[in-house]
């Protein structure tokens, strides 16, 4: 059972260990059914999407490129993943790039677990969920919180260049197929689709 709720909450026992200088937008709290027969043992993993800030960078860093090299393994080939998560990131450009947009960070327990980044016309750059978290809704929460602070702003057309990995999840999310595209990085050239969603 999951469900998204408001940070300010009277329950303080349920929120786990939160950093108080972290601007947090929401806490997802997670059940875990198998926990069901000992009522009063359960256990809740606590989910907190927040705002980027310049020391996560370095953590971002190695998740994308644990991401690309073995969630993006079934559909790329070894050299495409080499040329397209190298190992190195100049980290002052990558933190000049999600200053810039809208950054979000997804964490549990202090550890980031995925991150996903807009810019101001609506455009996602950037999502990526480590390998050991996929499939559990991170990253629909993380386009989710995106799409309404960007609404909020006035922006209802969404786009993205998503690779073959991700097609079928923003898909889900409403997005369309405009076009596929090809791609050159580091001379090795990829596939992956421009996609759009109006709101």
């Amino acid at each position: 059972m999951r469900s998204i709720v408001p940070f300010a909450t009277s329950d303080d026992n349920a929120m786990g260990k939160v950093n108080e200088n972290l601007e947090v937008i929401m806490v997802i709290r997670e059940y875990n059914s198998n926990d069901s027969p000992f009522m009063s043992k359960l256990f809740y993993d606590i989910m907190v999407i927040r705002e980027y800030n310049s020391n996560d960078s370095p953590f971002m860093s190695k998740l994308f490129y644990d991401t690309v090299h073995t969630v993006n393994a079934k559909d790329y080939t070894n050299e495409q993943l080499d040329a397209w998560a190298t190992g190195t990131v100049d980290l002052e450009e990558w933190n000049r790039s999600f200053l810039e947009n809208h950054t979000l960070i997804a964490e549990i327990d202090g550890k980031i677990i995925g991150f996903a980044d807009m810019d101001r016309y609506g455009c996602i750059d950037r999502l990526f969920v480590h390998k050991d978290f996929q499939s559990k809704g991170i990253a629909t929460a993380l386009v989710h919180e995106l799409e309404r602070c960007a609404q909020k702003a006035g922006l209802f057309c969404f786009e993205t260049y998503a690779s073959i990995t991700a097609k079928p999840f923003f898909e889900k999310q409403g997005y369309k197929v405009e076009f596929e595209n090809k791609v050159i990085r580091n001379g090795i050239a990829f596939i992956n689709y421009k996609m759009k969603k109006h709101c």
